[in-house]
């Protein structure tokens, strides 16, 4: 990837910034694939040629609760690679629209909606919600927003389990 936003000393900070979190993005992954139970996440299994994606998919463990936001909603994220994300919404997203996220409180991630399904909650109220999945466009770093996450949900599940039960 070459980066060329201006001037040859920022496009080597940048080039050097993304060679960092590429760095941290492979420890991750050697990480996940020694120790999948680190994160206390099973693997999903798709339907055969479902998965076209080169990096995988980490399925946020439901007891991490990481969310994404949309002034002034906040979205449960259900997972994330480095060229995307799926979250959990409680209205529409129309696909090919872009939207602007932010994330873990530090990202604020451009991303077009690529499909938006209705899931049925709880059959007996006739509940339901809708999974947005959403492909980061160009200007996301999908390695820094990938390590953040997972960095977000280490935590979460470690101050869990630091909590004496009540």
């Amino acid at each position: 990837m070459r980066l060329t936003y201006g001037g040859k000393a920022m496009n080597d900070q940048l080039s050097d910034e993304l060679a960092r979190w590429r760095a941290d993005y492979v420890n991750v992954l050697q990480s996940i694939e020694t120790d999948n139970e680190r994160f206390g996440a099973q693997p999903r299994t798709l339907p055969a040629g479902a998965e076209r994606r080169k990096d995988p998919r980490f399925a946020i463990p439901g007891e991490a609760k990481v969310y994404v936001h949309l002034k002034p909603r906040a979205f449960l994220l259900d997972n994330i690679s480095i060229g995307g994300m799926a979250f959990y919404s409680d209205m529409p997203f129309e696909p090919g629209h872009t939207i602007t996220l932010s994330a873990m409180g530090a990202l604020a991630i451009d991303a077009e909606v690529v499909r938006c399904e209705m899931i049925e909650t709880r059959e007996d109220i006739m509940e339901y919600q809708y999974l947005v999945r959403a492909r980061f466009q160009p200007s996301v770093n999908g390695y820094q927003a990938f390590v953040l996450a997972l960095e977000v949900v280490e935590n979460t599940l470690r101050e869990a389990q630091d909590k004496p039960n009540a």
